[in-house]
């Protein structure tokens, strides 16, 4: 069981190094940030590394606090789509930003009210916002990455839904490879 619980949490971790790190480059490509010393994709060689932990993180926290939802497999198809969408919407979208924030925070609340409704859920992704944008803002700080167009504290306001979508998509991946019956019935 515990070789079995090692293979998913890197699975996450790969999925969340991979597709993260395709997600960021959203923005470089977009022109919502760049990276000091960029490599593929315009991103640094770190963004694999850090998205991966995230992704680990954010599913195994999710899973461990809020490890139910309604229609589970349908619920992380739809997240993760929402956050695709979502990291597109901050990236190429051409209004402001708080037109994206407002736009992207909708995307949440449609995949929260489709799957979720819980307070435990709003809790979390607003955990999650709040985490992620305080690292991201002290990355930025210390010019590790520069937001082109940032609100406070070297981010943009879209940052804290996009986080809430990420609190969804990652911790559904979460719930989806981590939670006790699915291990053992893929065991």
């Amino acid at each position: 069981m515990k070789m079995i619980l090692k293979r998913r949490l890197f699975l996450l971790f790969i999925m969340g190094a991979v597709i993260g790190s395709v997600l960021d480059s959203f923005h470089v490509y977009g022109g919502a940030a760049y990276y000091a010393k960029p490599m593929a994709l315009g991103i640094s060689l770190w963004t694999p590394l850090i998205l991966g932990i995230a992704t680990v993180v954010i599913g195994f926290t999710h899973c461990l606090i809020h490890p139910v939802i309604w229609k589970l497999k349908p619920a992380v198809i739809t997240s993760v789509i929402l956050f695709i969408i979502a990291y597109w919407v901050s990236a190429f979208y051409a209004g402001s930003n708080m037109e994206k924030a407002i736009i992207i925070l909708l995307l949440y609340l449609l995949g929260w009210g489709l799957y979720d409704r819980t307070w435990e859920s709003l809790i979390l992704a607003t955990v999650t916002a709040l985490i992620g944008s305080a690292v991201e803002g002290i990355l930025g700080f210390v010019g590790f990455f520069i937001y082109t167009r940032p609100d406070y504290l070297y981010i943009p306001i879209w940052l804290l839904p996009l986080y809430a979508n990420a609190s969804a998509a990652c911790g559904n991946l979460g719930r989806y490879f981590l939670s006790k019956k699915v291990m053992i019935v893929n065991v």
